[in-house]
């Protein structure tokens, strides 16, 4: 959890607590035709929180990206992929 909480307070130029692993989910990339993957990658989903309650996170916002705290989940996520998805569901039950 160490490399995860850097990687978030870099990212998010913020300190954070990660509170809990969420998901961990094996992704095995195959190329069609063949049996074995080509590469396997685990993602590793986190609960966190920040240690301020005014915190933002206007620095990683891009042109491509619109970042903000949520209750719900906003209708502009239904062009992401299901893992996406699923995975902000996690914290919003």
């Amino acid at each position: 959890m160490t490399v995860g909480k850097h990687r978030v307070e870099e990212q998010a130029g913020m300190d954070v607590t990660l509170d809990s692993i969420a998901r961990v989910r094996r992704i095995d990339h195959v190329i069609d035709g063949e049996s074995t993957p080509r590469s396997t990658v685990q993602h590793v989903v986190f609960g966190a929180s920040v240690s301020s309650s005014d915190a933002t996170l206007d620095t990683l916002c891009d042109e491509d990206w619109e970042i903000g705290w949520y209750d719900e989940l906003p209708v502009e996520t239904d062009n992401l992929g299901s893992y996406t998805r699923n995975d902000i569901q996690l914290f919003l039950e």
